[in-house]
């Protein structure tokens, strides 16, 4: 016995759906997935040459732009760190910038540790100077 001809419409999706292969994972789960011709499969593949080419937060060309794998508490220390000069940011700088070191040390995958770092600086230096002004002022 034979099987019956496949109508028209499923020739026609047949010609135009890829061949049978490994592609991209359209989930993003994988490097790589297993397409059999009509649907994707289970089968992925992690150690596919394409493994070494996958985007990481340290690799990505938008790293610099955007905050990317950066710790939250290191972007807030960087920006308060630029806002000390106000001296009432200061503090919040210093403090900042110590959480945001805090996360990286527990989070190694993290970056920020620059940002980080210029928020203890310019927290720590203009809270120094914000307590001369107070001590300056009280003194008067």
């Amino acid at each position: 016995m034979t099987a019956p001809p496949a109508s028209n419409d499923a020739r026609l999706a047949a010609s135009q759906s890829p061949p049978p292969g490994w592609y991209p994972d359209p989930w993003g789960t994988s490097p790589r997935r297993y397409w059999d011709g009509a649907a994707w499969t289970g089968y992925t593949d992690s150690a596919s040459p394409y493994a070494s080419v996958a985007t990481t937060a340290k690799t990505d060309p938008l790293r610099m732009v955007l905050p990317i794998g950066r710790s939250g508490w290191a972007i807030v220390a960087g920006y308060l760190g630029l806002f000390s000069v106000l001296f009432v940011f200061a503090p919040f700088a210093l403090l900042a910038g110590v959480l945001g070191l805090r996360e990286i040390k527990r989070k190694p995958e993290l970056m920020g540790t620059g940002r980080a770092w210029f928020g203890i600086v310019m927290g720590g230096l203009f809270t120094i100077l914000l307590g001369l002004a107070i001590v300056a002022s009280a003194t008067k």
